[in-house]
């Protein structure tokens, strides 16, 4: 195991301006009015996780713990995916959030994951997992499909809130702002690619640190303690699903960081690893079947988990249909 690897040992500044009112494209509401938009699905408050009904098969009750009210644009929609609570809002709202997230810290981290139908499998399989997305900040939807499981319930997704796409935009409109990162994920040496590249892109932020995600238990608590010292405003964890959100779930109490999200395959694209698929083709929700061209030991995943996936939210849907019905 590779001893720890820091590129920099720089404690995040803090922010230089008085945290501001969370400004999205569309009104905001709290979540505390009953008679808010978001209220007909699931309100949503910040304990750590939403407060989802008492009952539901694999999720936890949060009801009893101390809530602060997440301000959301009255645009917002939560639905449900097998089980898995996520928000949908548009692209420009989301990036608010994120920075409202930073800027109003909690007791533990704020942690925010993104699931495509991959991670919704692995949720429907192991229901311990399940339990940890929905434990969440906030999880936002990813790929064709979430758009087509939200589409049989009547919603339509108003944008791909992914992290490949989220995490540099986030990173860049919120430039000069004195916040830092920390990255953590995949071999010591693509991190360090990585880092380079990302200090490169992102100037306006500080780059606290970065260290390689295979982690033993020897010294995961030397990584940890390395970024309480740094104290990083946002940690960006690369393992993979469901690794990376079991990770920060974990370890939550243990972090000092503002917002943690689990970001896959991020470090390896800036780190020039692997290749986004064309814009072409991203449009037209394909992205998987050329991540299956460049990636075919991922086959199963895709060849195997697509076909299971659409079966599993036709018979969800079916589910709801009938429970309405009787």
């Amino acid at each position: 195991m590779a001893e720890l690897l820091v590129y920099q040992s720089v404690t995040a500044p803090e922010p230089a301006m008085e945290k501001p009112e969370l400004t999205f494209s569309s009104s905001v509401v709290p979540v505390s009015n009953p008679a808010a938009p978001l209220a007909q699905n699931e309100w949503f408050a910040l304990s750590g996780s939403p407060t989802l009904p008492a009952g539901k098969p694999g999720v936890e009750d949060h009801a009893t713990k101390p809530l602060w009210s997440l301000p959301l644009p009255a645009s917002a929609r939560r639905f449900r995916v097998l089980d898995v609570s996520m928000l949908d809002m548009t692209f420009d709202d989301a990036l608010a959030l994120c920075e409202w997230l930073v800027l109003n810290p909690g007791d533990q981290p704020h942690t925010l994951y993104y699931a495509n139908a991959h991670t919704l499998n692995l949720a429907y399989e192991e229901p311990s997992f399940r339990e940890v997305l929905n434990r969440a900040t906030v999880v936002l939807g990813d790929g064709t499909g979430v758009r087509w499981a939200a589409r049989m319930q009547g919603v339509r997704v108003q944008a791909n809130l992914n992290g490949t796409d989220l995490v540099p935009e986030f990173l860049e409109v919120t430039s000069g702002k004195r916040f830092g990162y920390y990255l953590l994920g995949s071999t010591p040496e693509i991190v360090a690619r990585s880092a380079a590249v990302a200090a490169e892109m992102f100037p306006g932020w500080t780059q606290c640190g970065f260290h390689a995600g295979f982690l033993s238990e020897a010294n995961e608590s030397a990584v940890i303690d390395e970024i309480n010292r740094v104290r990083p405003h946002l940690l960006l964890v690369a393992m993979g699903n469901p690794i990376q959100e079991k990770w920060i779930d974990r370890n939550r109490s243990r972090l000092n960081a503002r917002l943690c999200m689990g970001v896959g395959a991020l470090v390896d694209r800036w780190a020039g690893e692997l290749i986004r698929a064309p814009l072409w083709v991203r449009k037209l929700g394909m992205e998987w079947a050329d991540i299956l061209r460049r990636q075919p030991h991922k086959w199963q995943r895709y060849v195997l988990g697509n076909p299971k996936y659409l079966w599993r939210i036709v018979q969800e849907r079916c589910r709801q249909i009938c429970t309405r019905g009787c």
